[in-house]
């Protein structure tokens, strides 16, 4: 058993390697501002698009009959509706990697599985985390996701402080008597729930609660 382990150390790192090789990649893209890396499914795909391919060459180098096996099935994949986030891509090469990587040996399989949903948690939690500790998020919404958020304005005669610093805050604006604040989430009932806290104060003259 020690000796099994022993012998798969490098595989092993390159299950660590990669995912943390992937998100610091994007980290260097967000310091010389390339925003488009921000996104929860771009955070996704380049931690885990590198390894699913590290799984997928493990599988079938040394083998030409299962190599061109691969190209096969991979070339018969077709998308009849466009395709949202290259997460989504990403997401079905990993289910096809999944199955042919069970079908030569399923300790890869397993392996595959266990890594990607434990970097899938991770970001979620670590997402959660530093909002509460940071009021900051991990990643900020893509376009699509920003399609289906839910929107909330509050209207008020004096100022919200609190509601400058809450997570959920996307813009501010103020005319000669009122004090506009908005604020968008994928949660709706982070959002209900902000509502219900400010519905019964006297300095709120109205609230917009919108869904898409």
């Amino acid at each position: 058993m020690i000796n099994s382990i022993l012998n798969n150390i490098p595989e092993l790192i390159g299950l660590i390697f990669l995912p943390i090789a992937g998100f610091l990649f994007r980290t260097i893209l967000l310091i010389v501002g390339q925003s488009w890396a921000r996104s929860y499914p771009q955070l996704a795909t380049f931690m885990i698009l590198p390894l699913v391919t590290y799984i997928v060459t493990s599988v079938i180098s040394g083998n030409i009959a299962l190599s061109l096996g691969m190209v096969g099935a991979l070339s018969i994949v077709r998308f009849r509706n466009p395709v949202k986030s290259p997460f989504e891509l990403v997401v079905f090469f990993f289910l096809i990697t999944l199955g042919i990587s069970y079908s030569v040996d399923f300790r890869w399989a397993t392996l595959l599985l266990i890594s990607v949903c434990s970097i899938i948690l991770a970001i979620h939690f670590v997402d959660i985390s530093m909002k509460k500790l940071y009021s900051k998020s991990l990643y900020s919404s893509s376009f699509n996701e920003g399609n289906e958020m839910i929107t909330l304005e509050i209207i008020s005669t004096s100022p919200i402080n609190e509601l400058k610093d809450n997570i959920h805050m996307i813009g501010f604006s103020k005319d000669n008597q009122n004090y506009i604040y908005r604020l968008a989430s994928l949660d709706k009932d982070a959002l209900i729930n902000l509502a219900e806290s400010y519905q019964d104060q006297e300095y709120v003259s109205s609230m917009h609660y919108n869904t898409f």
